[in-house]
């Protein structure tokens, strides 16, 4: 099912990022930096960005064919937003991990990504 593939996706982005949180970093850190710049290696990492999105909207997809997903949301786009959520909850683990319990933070972001935080 959709909740059960996108629980497994959350969980191994979580524990690769807690396992490999230097390179994890390091590669948010270069993407920033050559954001816009036009290189090369801009390109190389929007290749892999696009790959990563690519993977995440397949994901969305199959919640569209479940029924999980609300009307008019565009996948791509949602693809394009988690993949902006994980990465800033990624710098904000690194800034303050002697401060946030890494478990909790991710299941937050995972609930708040699938359930919102706001009560109906």
């Amino acid at each position: 099912s959709f909740l059960k593939l996108f629980r497994a996706y959350h969980r191994y982005i979580n524990e690769f990022a807690a396992k490999n949180w230097e390179i994890c970093v390091l590669f948010v850190t270069l993407s920033a930096e050559l954001a816009g710049s036009g290189t090369e290696e801009e390109r190389r990492i929007k290749a892999v960005y696009e790959k990563y999105l690519s993977f995440i909207e397949q994901i969305l997809l199959k919640g569209r064919l479940e029924g999980r997903l609300k009307e008019g949301i565009e996948t791509r786009l949602l693809s394009h937003v988690i993949l902006a959520f994980h990465t800033g909850i990624l710098l904000q683990w690194y800034l303050y991990r002697n401060e946030i319990d890494g478990p909790s933070l991710a299941r937050t972001y995972r609930d708040a990504m699938l359930f919102g935080f706001v009560k109906p």
